[in-house]
């Protein structure tokens, strides 16, 4: 998962926010244990963390992993 676009609600970044921020997000962050078919439509943050949306097909969900995104 990466990000490419940020923005912020309510008024803008202060420059060296802005750059810290770009660099935090410059990089990937992996998701383990995705059941094949499965793609990462949508992510977006919540309070309480990330809401993430995913399409598929003929994905198979087994008790025995675990799906940690």
């Amino acid at each position: 998962m990466a990000f490419t676009y940020v923005r912020t609600v309510q008024g803008e970044l202060i420059s060296p926010l802005k750059a810290l921020l770009g660099k935090a997000l410059e990089g990937s962050i992996p998701l383990e244990n995705v059941p094949e078919g499965l793609h990462l439509r949508l992510g977006t943050t919540t309070e309480s963390g990330i809401d993430a949306r995913f399409t598929g097909r003929s994905v198979t969900f087994r008790p025995s992993s675990s799906f940690t995104a």
